[in-house]
């Protein structure tokens, strides 16, 4: 075989690899603002709220860490936790 023919295939897989980054790229730029209101509006709240669970927070003062009291209080201290949670699933239950 000649290298013309060789050099062919090569120029050719070039151009796909081109048309498939600039699809990539197109996809990418249509999907962001979906993705920046996504991280705004759903992702950073979530991670914050799931990092106050972990904290002491009074509005206040600053966050203060206390790890998981906030979890050892909820499931073993708060005497209100087991009827509301069974209050809940008897409405959800009954209104079926």
């Amino acid at each position: 075989m000649s290298a013309a023919a060789l050099a062919l295939p090569r120029r050719n897989t070039a151009a796909r690899r081109r048309a498939q980054r600039r699809r990539r790229l197109l996809i990418l730029g249509l999907m962001s603002p979906w993705i920046v209101g996504f991280g705004v509006f759903f992702g950073y709240p979530l991670v914050y709220s799931a990092y106050l669970s972990f904290t002491h927070y009074d509005l206040l003062s600053s966050p203060r860490w206390i790890g998981t009291a906030n979890y050892d209080f909820l499931f073993g201290g708060d005497k209100q936790v087991w009827p509301a949670v069974k209050n809940t699933l008897w409405f959800m239950c009954r209104c079926r």
